[in-house]
């Protein structure tokens, strides 16, 4: 018996050995293991360090320039609006305060655009200002047949020459735009210093 107890504890004993080497190897790999995640952690953390701060940083940015171009917009419309404004006052400046050169200025389109036949439209602000005593004098200077029209337009100053075949749109809103057109730039560059 003495061989097989022998044998038995050889076995267990080459067992427990076996036993305890694997466990060892195992150990071992797993602290490996352990070990080259955490470098890997540390690397990838290391590595990705300052994304969190660029990520904040592009988003500042765009933030900023989004901003910056909500204030130019706003900025824009602003302008825009005061030059609305200053170009709508002017047909009321030019009617009230110098209606002397507002009736030549009317009369001047009169005298370069009138047909005979011409029916003259003006608009409600101007009736009392432009009426049928002022054309009547006004036609027989320029020796043209032109009337009055009974109705009025909607327009702010100015007139339209009303024909048979076609009209004559010489409002001050029209002839303000082609006027805009041209000075607009000059006006806001007076109003806002702007070069």
């Amino acid at each position: 018996m003495n061989n097989k107890e022998s044998i038995i504890n050889k076995i267990i004993q080459d067992a427990t050995d076996t036993a305890a080497s694997n466990l060892e190897k195992a150990n071992n790999q797993a602290q490996e293991i352990i070990s080259a995640a955490k470098q890997s952690a540390k690397d990838f953390q290391e590595q990705n360090k300052e994304k969190p701060n660029a990520l904040a940083s592009d988003i500042i940015a765009r933030s900023l320039s989004v901003s910056k171009l909500d204030c130019r917009k706003l900025t824009l419309v602003a302008k825009k609006q005061i030059i609305d404004d200053i170009f709508g006052e002017s047909i009321e400046y030019f009617r009230a305060q110098k209606s002397k050169e507002y009736v030549d200025f009317v009369n001047m389109l009169i005298e370069k655009n009138a047909q005979d036949g011409d029916v003259v439209i003006v608009c409600e602000k101007d009736k009392q200002l432009l009426d049928k005593a002022w054309l009547e004098k006004l036609a027989k200077k320029i020796k043209k047949n032109i009337t009055l029209s009974e109705q009025v337009g909607d327009f702010n100053g100015g007139i339209i020459l009303s024909s048979e075949n076609y009209d004559k749109n010489l409002s001050l809103d029209l002839e303000l735009e082609v006027l805009r057109e041209d000075i607009e730039k000059q006006v806001s560059e007076i109003l806002f210093e702007e070069k």
